[in-house]
């Protein structure tokens, strides 16, 4: 089981720890109020191809850095476009300038059809393919829903095992983000993860509110009477929406005490 982190221990690790590699831990936070609002950032589907797609990811770091609203970033997939190293050190190298903690989880284009060989690349390069941590009174807990290179996924049985040892560790009543590359939207367009229904039924006794993911290129927001689900435009100069709308960002996680809402803000 990976153990948790809480904000506090986040500020202690190393940056070779939980968050990207390469990404630096702010020096300064402050201490973690156990109540109040916060924000958080999400962007996805990079698909880094070469040098030439550097500069977009650059003005989306910086428009990120500028924001003193934003307390963190996760990157919910697909850095690369073939799974290829250099491409992920591009990737590693572009998110360096982040002044905010940054965690990331994989997509299928940065695993590719060699699902061992380039999980441990990712590893080795990027960070860990699923964590959990604590920030202020939520808990975050982003997994691996890749299965190689595939686009329509079924979660394997090892990374729901992994789901459900987490989740032991976790006050029910604590409100918990779920983040993962493929959608877990009930009505997501496309590429929805087949069992997906499974993977939410384990956190039918927990206070589940946010649900977000990459991987569908556009912006799909829904709404129950409990969860928030997402999907968001790419973030990426190689790559177009799915849903053929020109804006590219990130999105806005902004937390509660029991809710997250959310807006998409456009990088030009």
């Amino acid at each position: 089981m990976v153990p948790l982190l809480t904000r506090r221990d986040f500020l202690k690790i190393s940056a070779a720890g939980i968050a990207a590699a390469a990404l630096p831990v702010p020096s300064v936070l402050g201490e973690p109020r156990k109540t109040g609002s916060f924000t958080w950032a999400g962007i996805n589907d990079l698909h880094i191809k070469n040098r030439d797609c550097l500069p977009y990811i650059s003005r989306v770091v910086a428009a990120l850095n500028d924001n003193p609203a934003v307390s963190g970033v996760v990157v919910l997939g697909d850095l690369a476009t073939m799974a290829q190293p250099e491409e992920l050190r591009l990737a590693k190298e572009a998110l360096k300038p982040l002044n905010k903690p940054c965690y990331i989880l994989p997509g299928n284009h940065d695993i590719g059809p060699e699902t061992e060989g380039a999980l441990k690349r990712f590893n080795d390069i990027i960070g860990p393919e699923h964590w959990l941590l604590e920030w202020e009174h939520w808990t975050f807990l982003g997994f691996n829903s890749c299965v190689g290179a595939k686009s329509d996924v079924i979660l394997p049985e090892s990374e729901i095992n992994w789901l459900r040892d987490q989740l032991i560790s976790i006050d029910s009543e604590r409100p918990l983000a779920l983040f993962c590359h493929h959608p877990l939207n009930p009505h997501s367009k496309a590429y929805r993860i087949i069992n997906g229904d499974e993977i939410l039924d384990l956190f039918s006794h927990h206070a589940l509110r946010l649900v977000s993911s990459g991987h569908w290129h556009g912006n799909q927001e829904e709404s129950t009477a409990q969860h928030l689900f997402t999907t968001t435009a790419c973030c990426s100069s190689t790559r177009d929406n799915f849903d053929k709308t020109a804006a590219k960002g990130y999105r806005l996680f902004h937390f509660g005490e029991d809710r997250a809402d959310t807006e998409f803000v456009e990088v030009r």
